[in-house]
């Protein structure tokens, strides 16, 4: 049995050195900071969502009445 100690990497608390394991990203980490099942390999955030949108947009504007628009002078402030 060792009394070998070792830091951990995220949290910086003293641990022995039989109780840290190495994460994905190389760093000796404690079971309390270790990810587990999200590594960074497969964690769902890396994963390529499957999004189909229609691209194609039939109208994008209502169709406007140009006679009845605001005319241009009410744009232009009155000196």
């Amino acid at each position: 049995m060792t009394k070998a100690l070792g830091v951990c990497d995220v949290c910086g608390f003293r641990y022995k050195l039989s109780e840290l394991k190495k994460n994905s990203y190389g760093m000796m980490v404690c079971p309390t900071d270790f990810e587990g099942k999200y590594d960074k390999v497969s964690h769902p955030q890396n994963k390529i969502a499957r999004v189909t949108d229609d691209v194609n947009v039939d109208s994008p504007r209502l169709p406007v009445n140009i006679v009845s628009a605001v005319p241009v002078s009410a744009w232009l402030p009155s000196l």
